[in-house]
């Protein structure tokens, strides 16, 4: 739950701010760059997260879902489809375990 503090949770705040903050709340828009950045830095948050999945359906328990599946499943689904990040085909070939469990 550390790493879903301290890494996981504020680049989901950044990459919802940054994507669909100026249009819900009238911010400035963010320059191309720091988009990207931010895009980036999430997606290799997706990267871990798929890498835990390797080992099975859920990220604890090989048997059934645990509450830290619970957490970290409504952070990455609200991420993806407020972004619209996950939309597409290359999405489900780079994190195809993350594809499968969201």
């Amino acid at each position: 739950m550390n790493w879903f503090m301290s890494v996981m949770r504020p680049a989901t705040q950044r990459l919802t701010k940054v994507m669909i903050g100026p249009k819900l709340f009238g911010h400035e828009l963010y320059s191309g760059e720091e988009l990207e950045a931010t895009k980036l830095a999430y997606l290799d948050v997706l990267s871990r997260v798929d890498g835990l999945l390797e080992k099975g359906n859920y990220l604890i328990s090989s048997v059934e879902p645990t509450v830290v599946d619970i957490i970290f499943y409504n952070e990455v689904s609200i991420a993806l489809l407020l972004t619209r990040l996950g939309d597409g085909g290359q999405f489900k070939k780079n994190y195809p375990k993350v594809t499968a469990w969201v």
